[in-house]
Parts: C-alpha cells; sequence; structure tokens
C-alpha cells in the first residue's frame, strides 16, 4: 500500500508531504492542483511500465507489443514549477513510500529529474535509508 506521497517543484507544487491511507478522496476547486497530483502517480507509474523519460512525459505511440503511452498534460514542457524572475528550474523530486503488507518492511521510491532533462535518477531505499539499488536511465 502507499502511504506517502512527496513532491518537490512538480508541475504547481513547491513541496508537497501527503500522507496517504487505505482509501483516500481528493476535493477541491478547479485549478488547485488535483490532477497535478493524479500526474506525479502517472509518471511514477511510467518508471514502473520501463518508459523512457520522453516516452512517461511526452507519450509513446502504440507499437507491436504495445499499447498508447498518452504522457502526462502539458508533456515535459510544463512538468517543472516555475518560480522567480525569470523562471529558474531546479531539480524535481518524487518520492513513494509505503508498505508492502502491514508489518513488512517499509519502503521508499524515488525519482529526481534534472532541469536539462538528459537523465532520471531512481532508487529503491530500504526503512534505514540504506540503498538497495540505484539505477540511472538516460531520456
Amino acid at each position: 500500500m502507499i502511504t506517502g506521497l512527496q513532491l518537490q517543484n512538480f508541475k504547481s507544487f513547491k513541496a508537497l508531504d501527503l500522507a496517504l491511507g487505505p482509501l483516500n478522496i481528493f476535493l477541491g476547486a478547479n485549478a488547485t492542483g488535483k490532477s497535478n497530483l493524479f500526474d506525479a502517480f502517472r509518471v511514477m507509474q511510467g518508471v514502473g511500465n520501463g518508459f523512457s523519460l520522453s516516452e512517461i512525459l511526452d507519450g509513446k505511440p502504440k507499437g507491436d507489443t504495445s499499447e498508447v503511452w498518452p504522457g502526462i498534460r502539458g508533456g515535459s514542457a510544463m512538468v517543472w514549477r516555475r518560480s522567480g524572475n525569470p523562471p529558474a528550474l531546479e531539480d524535481l523530486k518524487i518520492r513513494l513510500s509505503g508498505v508492502a503488507n502491514p508489518g513488512a518492511v517499509p519502503w521508499q521510491y524515488g525519482l529526481t529529474l534534472l532541469p536539462n532533462l538528459t537523465a532520471i535518477y531512481h532508487g529503491l531505499i530500504g526503512h534505514a535509508g540504506n540503498r538497495f539499488s540505484v539505477a540511472a536511465l538516460e531520456s
């Protein structure tokens, strides 16, 4: 079960640390970030599906062995939160945390995108902060 989501510089979120439970209901006025929250989960789904960074953000056409992946709303042009004058891009971070089942060792899966979109880093992090595996994917 996913128990938490942390975002940094993702779309409209400067920083978010959200605790999640077995059932979560998201309510709010238009343009308050609900869809952006789900886009963060979609990015992580794309990583889990093994897609490249450009496929995750901008979409993937149907292939002989795969279905269409529409990418996230706004694509790579709108994934970063922009702030300042002129706008400066900072590292974008998404981290999910959870447990496989009650009493199990908690896990965290973190992802960092660099502003030039050349690399995405992800790793599975154990309960004591020990990295079990770390990989880098080129876009």
